[in-house]
């Protein structure tokens, strides 16, 4: 919330905090992701490389997935991924 009690939007936060980034470090862009959780934050933030903003507010998890290679998801490196492929 603000001073005023108000919400602040993720969106709008993101913007002020990538802006203030932007001006803070000379020039240095930053990516924001903005998700429900912590690992769909971390899928929007990759989605939103280089110098975005993606959120995944009310986007249906499933749908998100399907699509993506088991390596796509943050913390499954080569070792997990070939256990998890080796399982069907």
């Amino acid at each position: 919330a603000n001073d005023g009690g108000a919400l602040i939007k993720p969106e709008a936060l993101a913007a002020a905090l990538r802006g203030n980034i932007l001006r803070a470090t000379g020039g240095c862009a930053a990516s924001v992701g903005i998700g429900p959780n912590r690992l769909l934050a971390r899928l929007a933030t990759a989605r939103a490389k280089p110098d975005g903003c993606v959120s995944l507010l009310g986007c249906e998890p499933a749908a998100l997935f399907a699509p993506l290679g088991i390596r796509e998801l943050p913390g499954v490196g080569r070792e997990r991924a070939s256990k998890l492929e080796s399982i069907g």
